[in-house]
């Protein structure tokens, strides 16, 4: 999905840094990876290193070609939801992924797209699953893949392992026709936030940042053309981010420039 409008609004939801299990999963990634990747980065070979998730990208996306392409190969896995484009999509099972893409979108929408699945699949569904496994052992695996049904003494076990029974799926919209729960705005802000990490980290971007124009207009456009241009990021997505890194810096707008902007 498009970067949340809530990323861009003070409070809780003004928030570029990770908490410590998101930076877990982000560093246990790069560690299985033998080596970080230089900017601006793809991920599409260091998933291929380091993970069971194959990238599958398919022209002008939409639920139906998802739907087709795993049915074409007897997966059995149903996608209750209306038709619609989309920019990406996640789809996890027993440990192992596929994320869809868009094709035909330019290599910047592409690059935020790969990871905003990957960070779904690293935070949504690796972390949860690798928690049950811990908690209940290897025993339990074939239950919290779905695999078989549990024996009576497994059910009490299995209602606390529910979050990684199920077959995971992911839907990233093209536009905001999906379903705007809390739960779901906060699970896409948590990707948007995971996937801008993996590929502009915000203590690497703040780190080279030396925003020292007078207007606020002119910090943002130096940043946005930073995160353009050095990070791969589509514009428009550089532009929010970057507002929301010069907050944190301290350097947005002035009082003044936020009241005539108002």
């Amino acid at each position: 999905m498009r970067l949340r409008q809530e990323l861009t609004e003070r409070g809780e939801n003004h928030r570029v840094w990770l908490y410590a299990s998101e930076q877990s999963a982000i560093n246990a990634f790069w560690h299985a990876c033998g080596e970080t990747e230089s900017f601006p980065r793809n991920l599409e070979r260091y998933v291929a290193l380091a993970l069971p998730l194959t990238i599958i990208k398919l022209p002008r996306l939409r639920i139906t070609d998802v739907r087709n392409w795993l049915a074409h190969r007897g997966a059995g896995i149903q996608l209750q939801c209306k038709d619609r484009e989309l920019r990406g999509c996640l789809v996890a099972h027993a440990g192992e992924g596929l994320i869809f893409a868009d094709g035909t979108d330019c290599p910047q929408e592409l690059r935020f797209t790969v990871a905003h699945e990957l960070a779904h699949f690293l935070v949504d569904y690796l972390q949860p699953r690798a928690v049950a496994l811990d908690t209940f052992g290897s025993s339990m695996r074939e239950v919290i893949d779905g695999i078989r049904v549990p024996t009576a003494p497994e059910r009490l076990q299995a209602l606390f392992a529910a979050r990684a029974i199920h077959v995971h799926i992911n839907l990233m919209e093209r536009d905001t026709q999906g379903d705007t729960s809390s739960y779901v705005l906060a699970t896409e802000n948590r990707a948007d936030r995971v996937g801008l990490a993996l590929l502009a980290p915000p203590e690497i971007v703040l780190s080279g940042l030396a925003p020292t124009a007078r207007s606020f207009a002119e910090r943002h456009e130096a940043v946005t053309s930073e995160l353009s241009h050095r990070y791969g990021l589509p514009v428009w997505l550089a532009r929010t981010y970057g507002r929301v890194l010069l907050d944190e810096l301290g350097r947005g707008p002035s009082w003044v420039e936020a009241i005539r902007k108002s």
